[in-house]
């Protein structure tokens, strides 16, 4: 999965967005101008290539996506712009941006067969290998307390606990502990090596998951209450909806155009709950993962179903919601359209919905003063994504 979260970037940046708060955070304040766009960025720092021709395309995007979605300061970029060797300039990125950059770059590499360095280009900043969340956790199903569930129930359990589990390793684990699991050692012996708040973080969330696996073994007992109807009713119900894709209100609005905002919005609402009815039914999704929704599980249950969370966000995939700002409008069927090709990979677009996902809340709550802004940010996502369309033939 990770080979193809290029694709991530291209289309909506970094996959970890932002996060969503009671308050939508403030736009970045304007900068002043800088010599160097993240356009150029890309450009310039994308250094040699075996493949010019569609690899080079593609990690110019990787390059100036990261800048665009991370704020690259206007000192970084004129940085670029001018420094004898460029890729110094990359020193003055704060640790969670080259982290950004370089995963990206490693998903770049991987997805066209490139060599890769951390930071594109020159060979004396190779990037040092590390162990991998995805093969550095082991056998979650083996951490105690061990899962006791068998067949469809367990792997649903397992496919929770190895996502979770990820994401704290993600946060926070060391390389030796990693390796500690690479290398095949016993869970507890690993798990021993982690500080001690990232074990209290591992344990709270078995736990978690192990109730929640409990109430689904009682739902599952009682089959007419989470058929496709009713996990819709659930997941989809208007309680559900409450201060969600709401757009903030325009106090110069009028009552017509009030009227027509609270249609557009019971539209929104009524076609995502036939879309996941229709998908329930016709992708005959498992009785764990139905009676998982029915039960209020929320998005761990497509998670453990594999099924993207954020394909059935609020409002669903597939459904525009009007934001306010004409060219996040376009970004988002520009994004619809991508996510419908058959070429685009599911592991990609599984990413990709999930940071839109996050990205689309933050338009609907923008200020006045910060729509400018986004509108800006999705104009220039808007023309990376129509280039990774072009570039699968999409």
């Amino acid at each position: 999965m990770r080979s193809l979260l290029i694709l991530i970037v291209a289309a909506c940046g970094p996959a970890a967005a932002p996060p969503i708060v009671a308050r939508p955070p403030a736009a970045p304040p304007p900068a002043r101008p800088a010599s160097t766009s993240c356009g150029d960025a890309g450009v310039i720092l994308r250094g040699r290539v075996d493949d010019p021709r569609k690899a080079g395309p593609a990690k110019e995007a990787v390059i100036a996506s990261a800048c665009l979605h991370d704020h690259w300061d206007s000192e970084t970029l004129r940085c670029i712009g001018s420094a004898p060797i460029p890729q110094d300039c990359l020193d003055k990125l704060t640790e969670a941006q080259r982290e950004t950059l370089d995963t990206k770059l490693v998903a770049w590499g991987d997805l066209f067969g490139e060599s890769v360095e951390s930071r594109g280009g020159g060979d004396d900043h190779a990037m040092a290998r590390v162990v991998e969340c995805s093969s550095g956790i082991g056998n979650v199903a083996a951490y105690a307390p061990v899962l006791t569930v068998t067949g469809e129930a367990n792997d649903f359990a397992s496919a929770l606990r190895k996502q979770a589990i990820e994401e704290l390793c993600n946060d926070s684990w060391s390389n030796e502990v990693k390796q500690c699991f690479e290398d095949g050692g016993l869970a507890e012996t690993c798990r021993a090596q982690l500080e001690a708040h990232e074990q209290t973080a591992v344990t709270d969330k078995l736990t978690e998951i192990d109730q929640l696996v409990a109430r689904i073994a009682v739902m599952k007992q009682q089959p007419a209450r989470f058929d496709c109807k009713k996990l819709v009713a659930v997941h989809y119900g208007d309680a559900a909806w409450k201060g969600k894709a709401e757009p903030r209100p325009d106090p110069k609005a009028t009552r017509g155009e009030l009227a027509k905002v609270a249609a557009e919005r019971k539209q929104m609402i009524a076609e995502s709950r036939t879309l996941m009815t229709k998908a329930c039914t016709d992708e005959r999704w498992s009785a764990t993962s139905r009676a998982c929704i029915a039960t209020g599980g929320g998005d761990a249950c497509f998670r453990g179903a594999s099924i993207p969370a954020s394909r059935w966000g609020f409002p669903a995939v597939g459904v525009i919601a009007k934001t306010g700002i004409p060219e996040c409008d376009a970004y988002s069927a520009a994004n619809a359209a991508l996510l419908a090709c058959n070429k685009f990979p599911q592991s990609a677009k599984d990413a990709v919905m999930q940071g839109f996902e996050q990205q689309r809340q933050l338009w609907h709550n923008a200020t006045t003063d910060q729509k400018a802004a986004f509108a800006s940010m999705c104009k220039q996502a808007d023309q990376a994504i129509r280039q990774a369309a072009l570039s699968l033939g999409c």
